[in-house]
This record gives C-alpha cells, structure tokens and sequence, in this order.
C-alpha cells in the first residue's frame, strides 16, 4: 500500500508541474483554475453546467480523490486508467466525442480510476448538484448515462476475455478492429483513425510489451494490413479480419 501512496505523491508532484494558470476571463465573474486538475484552464461557466479544456497529458482526477463531477467529452480523448501498488498502470478505457464519464453516483463523493487527457481536449461539467436534478427530471440525459455505463462494463468484459483467453497477436488485432468501429472514419473497408496513441500506450491497453506491440505493427504494417504515422491510422479491414481467427465481433478490448 505504501508503494501506492508513493506512486500517487509522484503523479500529484507531475500535475502541479503541468497547471496551466492562464488568465481567464468570463463575461460573469472571474473563476480561479482549482489546483486539484492538471492542464486545466476554464473557458465559461453557466451555473451547475460548463466547459473547460485540458492540455494533453492533463490529469482531471486520481482514483481516491472527491470526485463531485460528471463530464461528457466534446473534443479529444481521454483515458481511463488503475494503477497496481507498484505503480504499474493499466489503461481500462479510452473515450472519444460524446462519451461521458466521472461520478455518476451522487451519494459517493470519490474516483475510483485516474482520468488523463490523451490529447488536448474539450469538456462539458456537470456538478452534483446539477446531475441530481437531471437524474430526477431529465429522462433523456439519464438514458445518455446509463449507455455510457453499460458502454463500460461492456469494454472491461472484453477487456478480461482478451486477455484471459487470446495471445498478444490476437489481442492486438481485436483492438485495432476496436479502433476502426469506435474511433473511425469507414469509407470502402477502409478505416482512418486519428492517432492519438503511442505504442506504449497500446501495451497498457493489451497487457504486453512496447516492444511486442512494435514488432507486431511493424509486420502488419508490412503485409500493408495496416498504414501509420505520426497523424493518422490507417487499418485495411478485410485484410486484418482475415487474420484473425475470431471476427465475427468487434473486441472491446
């Protein structure tokens, strides 16, 4: 456990050296950035509901942190993360435009996972107290909460399915063919992606090396299964569904 305090002092000591204290103006009062987010700078603010952005690599919260917020992306990607005592990370989640996520309990003020940005994004807030009144009045806003829940659940059970029962190749193509259903543009069975992650990031998603993930991309990049740069993944769909074994569902990694 002593490991974990240790590990969380370590990312509390990187997010004050990524703050961002930019000056903010607002057309009602001026509003401090909180030194509990990172990279974090306000934009407007409108009772309970707002938006803010993140700068990438920002941290909005830990796990263990109060955590009175709900968020729904407008721009950008975000991780969702948990961390062993060791401080070996895990990423459990990625979101895209539109996804929510955050406290969608209001009697349970804390984080149970750590949320960074990926890229600079743009976010709309909700705070408990604005969350509550749309939980009771609001059915639409609450079916749009429930799908972002049962979205989870439905990655982690994936998520445990790969890794229990698929090799490092398999795993990685599962998530590729995760890629271009959720995160991509098909046009003609071909899907373009916008790059927003590293091959490390890829190893913490799959549970395996950078240096498999590497060598793995590197040979599918080869066969010209798949194309990718600095920018831009570009995944040709019929020639990664023929080598995989299993493709008759997309892997929710």
């Amino acid at each position: 456990m002593s490991r974990f305090i240790e590990h969380q002092k370590k990312i509390s000591r990187y997010k004050l050296i990524i703050m961002d204290f930019s000056p903010y103006t607002s057309t009602k009062s001026e509003i401090p950035v909180p030194t509990l987010w990172s990279g974090v700078s306000y934009e407007q603010k409108e009772t309970d509901i707002y938006r803010l952005t993140v700068k990438k690599n920002g941290f909005l919260y830990m796990a263990m942190e109060p955590l009175a917020k709900t968020y729904e992306i407008v721009k950008g990607y975000v991780k969702l993360s948990q961390y062993s005592d060791g401080g070996k990370e895990t990423i459990v989640s990625l979101l895209k435009p539109g996804d929510m996520f955050g406290n969608f309990d209001p009697t349970d003020p804390y984080a149970y996972e750590h949320a960074q940005a990926m890229s600079k994004v743009e976010l709309k807030v909700f705070e408990s107290s604005t969350l509550k009144q749309a939980i009771r009045h609001d059915p639409a806003f609450v079916l749009q909460m429930l799908s972002a829940l049962q979205k989870r659940n439905y990655q982690l059970q994936r998520h445990i399915a790969a890794i229990a029962f698929k090799d490092v190749a398999e795993r990685i193509q599962g998530f590729l063919l995760f890629l271009a259903k959720e995160f991509g543009k098909i046009h003609e069975h071909t899907a373009f992606v916008d790059n927003f992650l590293t091959h490390h990031d890829i190893s913490l998603v799959n549970q395996t090396s950078r240096q498999s993930v590497s060598t793995i991309l590197s040979r599918m990049k080869a066969k010209e299964v798949i194309y990718y740069d600095r920018h831009q993944i570009i995944i040709h769909l019929d020639k990664l569904k023929s080598t995989v074994q299993e493709h008759r569902e997309y892997y929710a990694f």
